[in-house]
């Protein structure tokens, strides 16, 4: 932030005065200083013409401040609304321009605590202004004041709010239809003990989706996400679950809010449902307790059941259980926010969108086919080819090099590992791409193809030639590991995996974001 200053003429129109500036000086910035009016906080800065700021006679000056937002959407900005500047004038703050846009409201400044320039009168408590999205900009902003003085002083005392400081936020991953950029999921990153998963969230929402797994039962219409955390506050926090498709089986590529809340949000009491509703909220204990609660059913809304324990240490665990009905095969999307944000707890404020001043925010695909393979997760990281290897029998060797093409006929255990290490580590490195992937039931899976391709560019790859086998009737599912030697380090790829059925049809499931 870079602060100037031009002296002007006695004017009422701040606009035509700042267009009409030939020149700007650096402004004196002091910082730690106290009015002689005023105590403002420690961290206000005094903005002046001088380190004194002495003035003898009636003067006008403009003070511009100049600052960057950088973020990635436009839509982002409405994240910047805890951030409010607080302006202590010893004369009068006449006019506020953000960006070229008037604060002044039919002829007067109607900001929070403004004395609308009355008198030139020292202003004791702050003239305040949140920052606004609809005058921000991503990239360079600018705004002015518009300062009239009279005898003794002329200058002002600034601070940015550290109530809410530029800080690390988390974000939603869903696609953008689901509100990942206009009006996003935004979580401000804190110190405070809550969380979904292992670990506090960070900026890059690939590395702490490890506390939600997603879960459908053929034939019931069942889909259980099952959480963990931390909630170690002591108060309580809300946990609120979003599925599209959640009401019926039907996915429009949003989530829906038709719920209404006559009570306390979260305990299952005096909830009004319509239909198409697919949020589901409950409260985390903040000390150990169990909370428990059932959404009736309703025409357009199968119903919903949520129940949650927390532990003396902070842990939680809580059950989410939606009864879409999907009959065909879907790829859908989950949303789950944990906050302890108190808007959250007001009768009309959980929603799947817009921002909480904590907590965490998790989006999961999830692909759902109701007669075939349900797949829970995947993973990708490096593994050493020498000690992956030497963890095979002669015949999983061959199995491996046949599933890359490669047709051993006749070796003894050695080469074969030697041929294998070689098909493995092609740029011998010693180490090869070990993709992961997990599946929650398989009905009639005969085996999987394993496709990949750069994020922002190329064509789809086929890494097995020959179908990795499947689990043809396992309820439960399985565990798969596959090697990619094409696979390197610090690159996005898109991996895509191809599910053969018994009865001769296809399923693709992905594409899945992994690096390594």
């Amino acid at each position: 932030m870079q602060w100037h200053v031009a002296q002007i003429g006695s004017t009422t129109n701040t606009l035509d005065a700042f267009n009409g500036v030939a020149a700007w000086q650096k402004a004196v910035v002091i910082g730690n200083v106290q009015g002689n009016w005023v105590t403002p906080p420690s961290t206000a800065e005094w903005i002046g013409i001088s380190h004194s700021g002495a003035n003898r006679r009636t003067v006008e000056h403009l003070y511009r401040l100049d600052f960057d937002i950088d973020l990635p959407h436009q839509d982002y900005l409405k994240t910047l609304k805890f951030i409010t500047f607080d302006f202590y004038s010893d004369n009068g703050i006449y006019d506020i321009l953000v960006n070229g846009k008037s604060m002044k409201d039919n002829g007067y400044l109607n900001l929070g605590n403004s004395k609308n320039h009355n008198g030139y009168s020292a202003t004791t408590i702050p003239v305040s202004w949140s920052m606004d999205a609809d005058l921000l900009r991503v990239g360079t902003n600018t705004q002015i004041l518009h300062v009239k003085s009279v005898g003794n002083y002329t200058g002002l005392l600034a601070e940015l709010s550290s109530g809410r400081s530029c800080t690390a936020i988390d974000v939603g991953s869903a696609p953008e239809s689901y509100g990942t950029k206009a009006e996003a999921p935004v979580h401000f990153i804190t110190s405070a003990p809550l969380y979904i998963g292992s670990f506090p969230p960070n900026t890059s929402p690939r590395d702490d989706r490890d506390g939600v797994t997603l879960t459908t039962y053929a034939g019931s219409g069942k889909v259980t996400a099952s959480l963990v955390g931390r909630n170690d506050t002591g108060a309580p926090a809300m946990l609120c679950g979003y599925l599209d498709g959640a009401a019926d089986g039907v996915v429009d590529g949003s989530f829906f809010k038709g719920i209404t809340y006559t009570g306390s949000v979260g305990d299952g009491i005096g909830e009004t449902i319509a239909a198409g509703n697919e949020e589901l909220c409950i409260q985390v204990s903040g000390d150990s307790g169990t909370n428990t609660l059932n959404l009736a059913a309703v025409p357009g809304f199968n119903g919903a059941e949520a129940g949650g324990t927390t532990l003396v240490d902070g842990s939680f665990s809580c059950d989410l259980h939606f009864f879409p009905n999907f009959t065909v095969a879907t790829q859908t999307y989950t949303r789950f926010r944990l906050t302890s944000d108190s808007e959250f707890f007001s009768t009309n404020s959980p929603a799947p969108t817009g921002s909480a001043s904590d907590g965490e925010v998790e989006d999961q695909g999830l692909t759902i086919i109701p007669t075939a393979a349900v797949i829970g997760s995947g993973s990708i990281r490096r593994a050493p080819v020498e000690e992956l290897v030497d963890l095979f029998d002669v015949q999983t060797v061959v199995a491996f090099l046949e599933s890359y093409g490669v047709e051993p006929t006749n070796l003894t255990d050695d080469i074969a590992n030697d041929l294998l290490k070689q098909t493995l580590d092609p740029d011998g490195d010693g180490s090869v791409a070990l993709v992961h992937w997990t599946t929650l039931e398989e009905l009639g899976t005969v085996g999987f193809f394993l496709d990949r391709r750069e994020e922002e560019r190329g064509e789809w790859v086929r890494i097995n030639n020959k179908m990795l086998p499947g689990l043809i009737d396992a309820p439960l599912g399985g565990e798969y590991l596959y090697a990619d030697p094409g696979a390197q380090p610090d690159v996005d790829y898109l991996y895509k995996l191809i599910e053969q059925e018994a009865w001769g049809s296809r399923q693709e499931y992905g594409p899945y974001q992994l690096s390594y």
